[in-house]
């Protein structure tokens, strides 16, 4: 629903949602933490944004099966918060 959400631009009920979800015992899945970021960067909140960014990679972001959409939401992302990219290993891949 979130990722609905945010294709709707929604965004501050995509970020409700999304803290709800990464607050879960299964909330740890790298995704999440990117959409939450995404929602973040688009309310203007870059420094949550660069935290949940962070916690995306720490999770292995750069392992995870990504849309279309979640890698042009990571370029968005890497203009502005990211220091590196935690997929850039995972758009090379993407790319054979």
């Amino acid at each position: 629903k979130a990722v609905l959400l945010l294709q709707a631009d929604a965004n501050k009920e995509a970020a409700n949602l999304l803290h709800q979800a990464v607050s879960l015992p299964d909330g740890a899945d790298s995704r999440f933490h990117l959409h939450l970021a995404v929602a973040q960067h688009r309310l203007g909140d870059l420094s949550a944004a660069t935290s949940s960014w962070r916690r995306a990679a720490e999770l292995g972001l750069n392992q995870a099966f990504l849309t279309e959409y979640e890698r042009r939401w990571i370029a968005d992302l890497e203009s502005e918060v990211a220091e590196e990219s935690p997929v850039e290993q995972q758009q090379t891949v993407s790319h054979e």
